[in-house]
């Protein structure tokens, strides 16, 4: 902890928040916390379960916070405000709880259901639902078990899910497996025949080891579960501090993914609570056409944002949770509060989001190079695990932060205007008063989030 004098007062930075003291060491207030009551109580609390998951979809608000809760009209949300409802109707922790979470074009939630760190082994699924949701909402597909290798008589079991990104047209699903250190895309997933025709981190299907350098705290020879080994076994990730850097087609407990508005594939080589190799990979579209006959072993990504050197406090971290990418497909995402810290005790903490204006673009002679890897800025609210985020279609920004049990709301953070060719009507509501606007083919409509929804016509 740091105390800073500030005329009579004192800041004390703690783990979780900073807090202001008066000079006679009286608690004033926590500067970037709720204050006491507030969203932490019975059905307004989040709980905090591990990664929590957040959707935009609908005109509902959908989170994952071992539970499944949904607010109909997010436009209308009141800060600390209770769900509407909650898929089941209990707010009771359940036994295989949901948590990360993404969306399609077509309006579909597909949200992972269970852990098998939580010790409910063989009871991971991805679960799929049609919104808006409702109390008595069923999925229309569960994904889990074994899954056919395309041209192949082998299968992969998917037994450990901590990441998913849908095709915005919901023909093919990635995966993340952090346990089994790899990624893999599942064709046809909503069909009666899906498929995996790529797996990231593995030279072959059966299992990834290559070598054995006594890492892996998952494998048990008596119940082999977990079968692959990170980075193939050739080498351990920053947290032993030897020195190695993975290979651009290796992984070790990838965890957040998300696909962004061209298509690319972007990875969290990373999971809590400081493993991994401490990168997020960035992998082309072109590696994975839509037709390939047979399985995409392991290959390299396109870009990494490398791990941060912690001696230069110019550099940014790439520790990083799931991001997520508006409609100029600007990156934003979130940083492991350990960062720098689990090298450099109280040294560093990454406590703000960062965005990206540009994350696709690369050097051609160094694909990880730091220079093409800097975030180009942060937001200013203080967060703790900001595990999960999401834009909506109109570029509003919902963050998920962990541990600290709320979610964050921005309208429209990048004043991105939204538009749309065509004919037709909407309904809308500004400053209390309803009304109907109609446009005709050719007129450019924008719309803009602010306070509320604001519409504007341009020719």
């Amino acid at each position: 902890m740091v105390l800073t004098p500030k005329g009579t007062s004192l800041f004390l930075l703690t783990y979780e928040d900073v807090e202001l003291y008066n000079s006679q060491g009286q608690l004033l207030r926590k500067l970037f916390s709720p204050p006491d009551g507030f969203n932490l109580t019975t059905a307004r609390r989040f709980e905090h379960y591990s990664w929590g998951g957040v959707a935009a979809v609908n005109n509902q608000l959908i989170v994952g916070d071992s539970r499944l809760l949904f607010w109909n009209n997010y436009f209308d949300l009141k800060n600390g405000q209770a769900p509407d409802g909650i898929v089941g109707g209990s707010f009771a922790i359940p036994q295989r709880p949901y948590h990360m979470m993404a969306t399609d074009d077509f309006n579909r939630l597909w949200v992972i259901r269970g852990y098998f760190i939580r010790g409910w082994p063989n009871q991971v699924s991805i679960e799929v639902y049609q919104t808006p949701l409702t109390t008595n909402s069923t999925p229309i597909k569960v994904i889990s078990g074994s899954i056919p290798v395309i041209n192949s008589n082998e299968v992969v079991t998917i037994i450990d899910a901590l990441g998913i990104a849908p095709t915005e047209d919901g023909r093919f699903l990635w995966i993340a497996e952090p346990g089994n250190h790899r990624v893999v895309r599942i064709r046809n997933p909503l069909s009666n025949n899906p498929q995996v025709d790529v797996i990231l981190g593995q030279t072959r299907i059966a299992n990834n080891q290559e070598a054995d350098d006594g890492f892996n705290p998952n494998f048990d020879p008596n119940n082999p579960k977990f079968p692959n080994m990170c980075n193939r076994g050739v080498g351990k990730p920053p947290a032993y501090y030897t020195g190695y850097t993975a290979e651009l087609n290796m992984l070790c407990f990838p965890a957040g993914i998300a696909l962004d508005k061209e298509g690319n594939l972007f990875v969290s080589d990373h999971s809590i609570e400081a493993t991994g190799n401490w990168r997020m990979l960035m992998f082309k579209k072109e590696l994975f056409p839509a037709n390939n006959t047979n399985v995409i072993l392991a290959p390299s990504a396109s870009k990494s944002f490398p791990v941060k050197d912690c001696s230069q406090s110019n550099t940014s971290s790439h520790m990083t949770f799931k991001p997520t990418f508006d409609s100029k497909n600007r990156m934003v995402v979130g940083i492991n509060p350990y960062s720098c810290s689990y090298i450099y005790s109280g040294n560093d903490q990454e406590r703000f989001i960062n965005y990206y204006n540009n994350p696709t673009q690369i050097n051609p002679n160094n694909p990880s190079d730091p220079n093409f890897a800097q975030a180009d800025g942060k937001f200013n609210d203080f967060y703790n695990w900001p595990t999960s985020m999401t834009f909506d279609k109109y570029d509003n920004l919902f963050v998920f932060d962990d541990n600290r049990g709320h979610v964050l709301i921005y309208w429209n953070p990048f004043n991105n205007p939204q538009t749309i060719l065509t004919q037709g009507q909407v309904n809308f509501e500004k400053r209390g008063q309803a009304g109907t606007l109609r446009w005709i083919e050719g007129v450019k409509l924008q719309v803009f989030k602010k306070e509320k929804l604001v519409l504007f016509l341009t020719n």
